[in-house]
């Protein structure tokens, strides 16, 4: 006994599709006297439609309860009562169940209608709509509370612990659909219309792959999945059902027939893809922030509003100014091959993750902002590396409070002329900057490569270097469009206006000769303007500075010795 319950518990899904078809198709079959086609030209003219739905629905249900009493017990029997009894889902969830069939299947006969009147919904042609509607509700009810029982209450959450959403949808849609081969070819003599029996018998074969029975599963294991609710499946089950028959031509056939089904079958894909994408962005972005939240980040209060950071390490302490699209931990992340032995501190600029973006911000702002922060942690004097669009505020803090800044290191910065240092379009601003960036991230990775982390064309990237570029891009999300507009559309042309030759603090900026986004020709001139500043012009690496980890770590602990009476030589390589 034992023996026979393990091998039903290891094979309970395939056992499940089995029995199902089993008993509805041997039902039906002897309903309908053992073939024959059908009588009339809709299945409910015919006398034996109902003993026929009534076999083939017994299938799934009586199933779907026998092998969760088999498998489970009475323990699988009271959750499988407690997932039919889940109805505290939420109203958006009902809207979803109830109306995701009718609209779609309303938004494809209309399209299609506008070629021929064949396809204008039944309902707006039927003679007499309330039998219409009467026997619509009534089939569809009976196909979504009795189908269920098994589909959603057996098959679907049991294929769960072994398969994902969208594979667990496949299995079942594409067995689901096969189950309604039987009825599709019992009718088939009226159905087939124009088409030869061969030709419409293939289509709805191919059907059973890719036709619209197989999509809307896949909707439904969504909504389940997001719900727990057998309830909310039966309903969506009933409206599916109950809207084809309400909706459905009347007397449609043949080519006809095939097109509105391959067409129906076409939005319901599109709609899948849309979910499926809005589920995964929605997952992705969980998992961003999953990962900010494993970093201890702080708040302070300014009279700009609050400003973030985060922390690591210990020694001297650094102040890391992050670069555009990028925020407190970000900035952790640019630094952590370079500042080995310091205790770094980078905080999220205005508008990035918890920081404030004050009314008509400003960098000059910014840097008072960074100057209230290290007064708050009561330090004196700091080193600073800034990154990119963080150059400004940087530049900022070094000439409104240079007393502040022991040294500043400007890594490929965003400096007077170089091709970063402007006001975009207005137009931009309407792009959803994070959706773009998912998407380019998702599904064309190399792509993202090149256009946001400015790897070079034809740079040969080391194991290491791909790493690093994919935790660069992952560490950008989620973003923070006030942050990143004020880079593009204030903080970045800014720093046309400063007089680089009034900085008293020393100085080093380097800057890669292959870098795409900002110029390396701009740093060089920067570096010329500013008294006594050094220059570290680096053969390649991008604008992530890729490779030169060594290189730039020397450099910035060879400078940061070094005191404020230095005068080393301006230009090196």
């Amino acid at each position: 006994m034992r023996t026979l319950q393990a091998f039903i518990a290891k094979h309970s899904v395939a056992i499940f599709f089995a029995l199902t078809f089993a008993i509805s198709w041997g039902g039906a079959l002897l309903a309908i006297g053992g073939g024959g086609g059908m009588q009339g030209t809709t299945p409910a003219s015919d006398p034996r439609f109902v003993y026929a739905l009534m076999a083939m629905l017994a299938g799934p249900s009586v199933t779907g309860i026998l092998l969760t009493w088999l498998v489970s017990g009475r323990t699988g029997l009271r959750k499988f009562l407690a997932r039919l009894l889940a109805w505290r889902v939420g109203a958006r969830w009902y809207a979803v169940a109830l109306l995701t069939a009718p609209i779609l299947m309303l938004a494809t006969l209309l399209a299609l209608s506008a070629t021929s009147p064949a396809f204008l919904p039944g309902i707006f042609t039927s003679q007499d709509t309330t039998s219409l509607l009467l026997i619509s509700l009534a089939v569809g009810l009976s196909a979504g509370l009795f189908e269920e029982l098994g589909w959603t209450g057996f098959a679907i959450p049991t294929l769960r612990r072994s398969y994902g959403v969208l594979s667990t949808g496949l299995i079942v849609g594409i067995v689901w659909s096969a189950w309604h081969l039987l009825p599709q070819v019992w009718s088939s003599r009226a159905a087939a219309g124009d088409l030869t029996m061969s030709v419409y018998l293939a289509a709805t074969a191919v059907g059973v792959f890719v036709g619209y029975l197989t999509a809307f599963r896949i909707l439904m294991v969504w909504v389940y999945e997001l719900t727990e609710s057998l309830l909310l499946g039966m309903l969506m089950h009933v409206s599916f059902t109950a809207s084809l028959l309400t909706l459905n031509p009347l007397n449609l056939a043949g080519q006809n027939l095939q097109l509105y089904s391959f067409a129906l079958a076409g939005i319901l894909w599109v709609a899948v893809v849309a979910v499926h994408l809005s589920l995964r962005y929605r997952q992705d972005l969980s998992a961003a922030r999953v990962r900010l939240a494993a970093v201890e980040r702080r708040v302070i209060a300014t009279q700009w509003g609050a400003v973030e950071y985060a922390e690591r390490g210990s020694g001297d302490p650094v102040l890391v100014v992050h670069g555009i699209f990028q925020h407190c931990v970000a900035g952790l992340f640019s630094v952590r091959d370079l500042l080995l032995d310091r205790r770094v501190i980078a905080p999220s600029r205005f508008g990035y993750l918890g920081s404030s973006m004050p009314l008509n911000a400003t960098p000059a702002a910014q840097a008072d902002a960074f100057a209230a922060l290290l007064d708050a942690l009561d330090i004196g004097q700091i080193d600073v590396v800034a990154f990119s669009a963080g150059t400004t505020s940087a530049l900022q803090l070094a000439l409104r409070h240079p007393e502040k800044v022991k040294h500043l290191a400007v890594l490929v910065g965003n400096l007077p002329g170089s091709s970063t240092a402007i006001v975009q379009p207005p137009w931009t601003r309407r792009i959803n900057r994070q959706l773009v960036m998912w998407a380019l991230r998702t599904f064309a990775p190399s792509t993202t490569a090149r256009l946001v982390a400015a790897v070079p064309r034809g740079f040969a990237m080391s194991g290491d270097d791909v790493r690093y570029v994919n935790e660069f891009i992952d560490s950008l999300f989620p973003l923070s469009p006030e942050g990143f507009n004020f880079d593009l559309f204030v903080s970045n042309a800014d720093v046309a206006n400063y007089k680089l030759e009034t900085i008293s603090v020393p100085t080093l900026i380097a800057h890669t000769k292959d870098d795409q986004l900002a110029s390396h020709a701009a740093s060089q001139r920067a570096a010329e303007r500013i008294p006594g500043a050094r220059f570290v012009s680096l053969e390649s690496g991008g604008h992530l500075m890729l490779g030169q980890q060594k290189k730039n770590g020397d450099e910035l602990a060879a400078f940061f010795a070094e005191g404020k009476d230095r005068r080393a030589e301006r230009v090196a390589s």
